[in-house]
């Protein structure tokens, strides 16, 4: 499966101001093997809205005064959680239809009028110090959300994303194992710092064992072309790692379908982000030597805009089965629900029952969506009903979820900015 597509997007100027504080990523799971459960409070009322009708909705604030529109929305990759809202400015501000990326925390949503809010004046957004990373035109490579972070993001959320939960110290006596048979099982689950890991089950072909190996971050392996999903033969390469009392099985590379794929260096260093290990300079740069002894990586980007979702190719393992013609976003919590795909691709979607299929079963890389299902089970998705309003929690969710036996996502309210 070798799948191109062509996109292009308007540079988007960066919001960066004290007191606009990045969310954290939500603990919804417990990490493997254990089962302390979380704290957090989990939406009660979903607010679920097509992505193609929030595009164009007004911005205002609390005086209903006008701040600009919905041009776009930042979704980190594995999560599906909305991380920064696009809004395109016009003529409003004098900025001449330029575009400004203001982090989602700083959003409030009306339930009643089903809209988002800023506690901004457009005084304060003009007064606002702008970035425009050049390569976004193209969003071809990692840089612009690597800009994006170090602008905006302040070190521990940068950390959420780039720094290895499981890094190996260069001191570690490292006992590896090797591991041959099948993927009984993909998991994804949360971290106390905020970030999603993918850990597979390998059963061995005599069924007599099977163990736990810990991949790595979801917007990293769920975003290769060849990311391990159930059913796979799998030859995993991993360190033997004692963490958190426990004994764990970190993989350093796999190999499946002809192909493989680094995640750690020999050394245990992670390859989505090489210069978290590499040796400064005594001007304090990254030796690039250091990262010339680096695999070569496929530079996921932690990123992506949300109409990059939707128009890919969709494909059930080995099986073309349609095109994401939308997703479907909760407004409390601001994360991604459900992709809307249509099995056939009639032309304008005529005809068509639009299939909803849980982001957390999506494999998303930039030329296409992997979903772990057979051509089967997208058939047997839930239809989407035509007045999106009336699922509202998440016992009404839960059908579209059960076809594919998962669980609903858990989806945390945020803190209200309003009146601030």
């Amino acid at each position: 499966m070798n799948i191109h597509r062509t996109r292009t997007a308007a540079a988007v100027s960066i919001i960066v101001a004290a007191g606009l504080a990045v969310p954290a990523l939500a603990q919804t799971e417990a990490e493997p093997s254990k089962t302390k459960m979380t704290n957090q409070v989990k939406v009660a009322t979903l607010s679920l809205h097509r992505a193609s009708e929030l595009m164009g909705t007004t911005i205002t604030n609390a005086n209903g005064a006008e701040l600009g529109s919905i041009d776009n929305l930042i979704l980190e990759r594995g999560t599906g959680k909305i991380t920064h809202v696009v809004i395109q400015t016009g003529d409003i501000l004098g900025f001449g239809g330029s575009r400004v990326a203001v982090p989602f925390s700083s959003f409030d949503y009306d339930g009643t009028e089903r809209r988002f809010m800023l506690n901004l004046t457009a005084e304060h957004i003009a007064d606002m110090q702008e970035f425009s990373p050049e390569d976004w035109v193209e969003l071809e490579s990692s840089n612009w959300t690597e800009d994006l972070m170090r602008v905006i993001e302040s070190d521990t959320s940068r950390a959420n994303y780039m720094t290895d939960h499981y890094a190996i110290t260069p001191t570690s006596n490292l006992e590896s194992k090797q591991l041959t048979g099948t993927i009984t099982n993909v998991k994804r689950y949360d971290l106390p710092s905020g970030s999603e890991y993918v850990a597979i089950e390998v059963t061995t072909a005599d069924a007599e064992s099977i163990d736990t190996v810990v991949l790595g971050p979801s917007w990293y392996v769920m975003g290769l072309e060849n990311a391990p999903m159930q059913g796979d033969e799998i030859s995993v390469n991993a360190f033997k790692l004692e963490r958190d009392t426990e004994h764990k099985l970190i993989a350093q590379s796999f190999d499946s379908h002809d192909s493989t794929v680094s995640l750690r260096d020999a050394d245990g260093r992670s390859i989505w982000n090489p210069h978290a290990s590499a040796s400064l300079s005594e001007e304090g740069e990254v030796k690039q030597e250091d990262l010339a002894n680096y695999p070569e990586s496929d530079a996921v980007a932690p990123l992506i805009f949300a109409t990059d979702v939707v128009g890919q190719e969709v494909w059930a393992y080995e099986d073309h089965s349609g095109e994401v013609q939308d997703v479907v976003i909760e407004a409390n919590s601001g994360r991604l629900a459900l992709m809307l795909l249509d099995p056939n691709e009639n032309l304008l979607g005529i005809g068509d029952e639009l299939k909803c299929v849980p982001f957390s079963i999506a494999y998303i890389n930039d030329d296409a969506v992997r979903v772990a299902a057979d051509t089967d089970l997208l058939s047997a998705c839930e239809p989407l009903p035509e007045d999106i309003t009336v699922i509202n929690t998440k016992a009404q969710l839960a059908p579209m979820y059960r076809v594919f036996d998962v669980e609903v996502v858990g989806f945390v309210p945020r803190e209200s900015k309003l009146g601030q």
